[in-house]
């Protein structure tokens, strides 16, 4: 195996490992955050398999996943971290019809009764 190959498994292993901290509901909002804010400035650089592998996991993100990326995200804004935001909104850009989960989101009383307008302003701007 060559250096290469090594370094490709290495990115894949890292990219894998990302994925899974940005996704489970085991990680806190500071795991979760850094995940997403270092998949995001991976992604432009990774395998297509990998960026597919990805929206896949997008694709099927639940209410549970959103709302807890939605309120991860007013706590980042409120903290002043703007610079996190962008980039993991970003990666929200992959979840279908997001302006209409994010609207049914905001109305289900799921979220943080703070958050729930910031997520139906953010809805209407998509």
């Amino acid at each position: 195996m060559s250096e290469d190959d090594d370094d490709d498994m290495s990115m894949e292993q890292t990219w894998e490992n990302l994925v899974e901290t940005f996704f489970s509901p085991q990680s806190d909002d500071e795991d979760m955050a850094e995940a997403g804010e270092r998949l995001a400035w991976y992604f432009p650089t990774i395998d297509e398999s990998l960026k597919d592998s990805f929206k896949n996991n997008m694709a099927g993100a639940d209410d549970r996943f959103l709302a807890r990326a939605m309120n991860l995200l007013a706590h980042l804004m409120s903290e002043g971290q703007e610079d996190s935001v962008e980039p993991i909104m970003g990666l929200l850009r992959f979840v279908p019809d997001l302006k209409g989960k994010l609207t049914a989101l905001a109305e289900s009383g799921e979220l943080d009764p703070r958050v729930a307008p910031i997520v139906k302003q953010m809805a209407q701007l998509l």
